[in-house]
């Protein structure tokens, strides 16, 4: 299945994401974030729990440590709530 497909052609396979790029632009990684988070809010949600615990093992980076600030206020289903509250009011145009 691919997430993105033109100049960053990523998928996702065998259980790895895979692209044709050595290294991505944050935009794009960001984008990247994003639709996964998307997937395992509205389709898989105890991989979502799974892939938090997973991350969360990473602490003292600082992506992981933005994670554990927000945990600690929330748990794992106020943080797919408030995704997807945040996703209802963007509004979602496609690019031209």
């Amino acid at each position: 299945m691919a997430f993105m497909r033109g100049k960053y052609y990523i998928w996702e396979g065998d259980d790895t994401i895979n692209n044709w790029t050595k290294s991505l632009p944050l935009k794009i990684f960001d984008a990247l974030v994003l639709m996964r988070m998307a997937e395992l809010v509205t389709i898989d949600k105890k991989s979502f729990k799974s892939a938090l615990k997973t991350a969360l093992q990473y602490q003292g980076n600082f992506g992981c440590d933005a994670l554990c600030k927000l945990q600690k206020k929330v748990t794992a289903s106020k943080m797919v709530k408030l995704y997807i509250k945040i996703l209802k009011k963007t509004k979602l145009t496609k690019s031209k």
